[in-house]
């Protein structure tokens, strides 16, 4: 048991490191990566480490003792990734979170929806523009701590319902085959 959750941490932490160093190609290559397109390549990064562990141990572990791997692996990365956008993105000299405050904005207040939404809030009685104006400006008066801790919290959430979806298809496809009857042997 012992061996699982250190196997599980050490995959953890170069998961984790992985993901720094992804999201740090991301920083000097393109202008914002905390756009979606972008940030849910990070997908990938999960993917390979889970990949790589459980083939590893493929067929070796019961369903169990690869979920309690895989969850002990997703916990590492998400902390060791969570942590590294906090301090990444909390620096006052780091643009990135300021230019992705700007991007969400932008997006709500262009989103092809959003005359759709202010029909429907006119069709129940209400000033639909008054209250999508309203949304705007409260969205443009939250202070960047708010952003950052929203950004944070939405990248726990997404990051460790990923892990554990992956860690469950991985240890249900890769678990210890236990035959209900023995192998028949090639008699000569």
């Amino acid at each position: 048991m012992k061996q699982l959750l250190k196997v599980g941490a050490i995959t953890g932490l170069i998961g984790g490191g992985l993901f720094m160093l992804f999201f740090l190609i991301l920083f000097w290559a393109v202008d914002n990566p905390m756009e979606a397109g972008y940030k849910s390549t990070d997908f990938f990064v999960y993917l390979a480490v889970f990949v790589v562990l459980y083939f590893l141990y493929r067929y070796q572990l019961s369903f169990r003792q690869g979920f309690l791997m895989g969850n002990v692996t997703t916990l590492v990365m998400v902390v060791v990734s969570v942590l590294f956008m906090y301090l990444f993105l909390g620096s006052k000299s780091n643009s990135v979170l300021d230019t992705h405050i700007k991007t969400e904005i932008a997006l709500q207040e262009n989103s092809p929806s959003k005359a759709k939404r202010i029909e429907k809030l006119n069709k129940q009685g209400k000033n639909g523009q008054k209250i999508f104006d309203d949304y705007i400006q409260s969205l443009k008066d939250w202070k960047r701590s708010s952003w950052l801790s929203h950004v944070i919290e939405k990248e726990f959430m997404s990051k460790i319902f990923l892990g554990i979806i992956i860690s469950l298809l991985l240890s249900l496809v890769l678990r210890k085959y236990k035959p209900k009857e023995p192998m028949p042997t090639v008699q000569e």
